[in-house]
């Protein structure tokens, strides 16, 4: 059974009383849309709510396009890009806009040079080193 012909049912019981919908605890005023949405279109669902959205959205791909160009970019530095194309938009409404779209800027555990041949020799060199440091001379501030 759907809530409105619940609804009805109970209205109908209570038709004289002034309080018709209390059985549900609702206003009369929201018992009479519910009945009114129903006879008309059929839904008992509430109406959508918000419907805002973004104008940044309306540049997506442009957008996008920029953080793929290069992805290291600050916020700052992708609203200058932006504004520089013509692109709409602040730091919070980008930040907000990057957050929908699942991207961050989050650094890595592990620095990108750490994978270069002379970065990872030097640090090789560094940990063999570390063996032979004399440890009574070694003074903590």
């Amino acid at each position: 059974m759907t809530c409105v012909s619940e609804l009805s049912k109970q209205w109908k019981r209570e038709r004289r009383d002034v309080k018709r919908p209390s059985a549900f605890e609702i206003s009369p005023s929201s018992a009479v849309r519910w009945l009114q949405r129903w006879r008309d279109h059929g839904v008992c669902a509430p109406k959508p709510r918000g419907g805002s959205r973004s104008v940044l959205e309306d540049y997506a791909q442009r957008i996008l396009a920029l953080v793929d160009e290069q992805p290291d970019r600050t916020l700052d530095e992708l609203v200058a890009a932006m504004h520089k194309r013509r692109i709409p938009g602040s730091r919070s409404a980008l930040w907000r806009f990057l957050d929908r779209h699942g991207i961050t800027f989050k650094k890595s555990l592990r620095a990108a040079e750490q994978h270069r041949a002379d970065v990872a020799r030097a640090r090789r060199r560094w940990i063999r080193q570390q063996g032979f440091l004399d440890t009574t001379r070694l003074v903590f501030i």
